[in-house]
């Protein structure tokens, strides 16, 4: 077998305690985490050797979460403006 040496970057990211507790709880690897976000943001760039199927179908899912979480923050809007002109 042969075993290939990668270069390692040693940085800190900060996290909720929410993510944090999701971590443990599904035991995630975070240098996973790092590897498939970063593939797939290369993806979206344009470099073709991360455009694969399964990086499609990813970024896919994340520009549909997206749409949905832009429709919920516009409704929050909606409501804290009518809250507003309720208040005054």
């Amino acid at each position: 077998m042969i075993e290939k040496e990668f270069n390692r970057i040693v940085t800190s990211v900060s996290i909720s305690p929410e993510m944090e507790q999701i971590i443990k709880d599904y035991k995630i690897s975070p240098t996973e985490v790092f590897r498939v976000g970063m593939a797939v943001t290369l993806a979206e760039m344009g470099f073709a050797k991360y455009r694969t199927t399964l990086n499609e179908s990813r970024i896919q899912m994340l520009k549909a979460n997206k749409d949905e979480a832009v429709e919920i923050l516009e409704d929050i809007k909606t409501n804290i403006n009518k809250l507003v002109e309720f208040v005054k």
